[in-house]
């Protein structure tokens, strides 16, 4: 059974890989597993890629209430890929 993610932000950090940030709604997610992506370049085209690296966080929202997210670090995705 696939895991669901819910996604709240998206950024590169330098030297690490592109990371998706936001919550697992259902099932579990590792280190080794695939993820599918849209792919900007190529509309309705998809690509997959490796989860090298599951990290757990906290923060605040801008109103202070806290929250915690886990971010998905996708080393193989191409250097802005998916700039906005």
């Amino acid at each position: 059974m696939a895991a669901v993610f819910q996604v709240a932000s998206t950024f590169t950090i330098p030297g690490r890989g592109f990371v998706i940030a936001g919550q697992i709604v259902e099932g579990r997610i590792r280190k080794g597993d695939r993820v599918t992506l849209p792919w900007p370049e190529d509309p309705g085209g998809e690509r997959s890629y490796r989860i090298s690296r599951v990290e757990m966080g906290d923060g605040a929202h801008v109103d202070g209430t806290p929250f915690s997210f886990v971010g998905l670090v996708l080393a193989e995705v191409p250097a802005g890929a998916f700039q906005r």
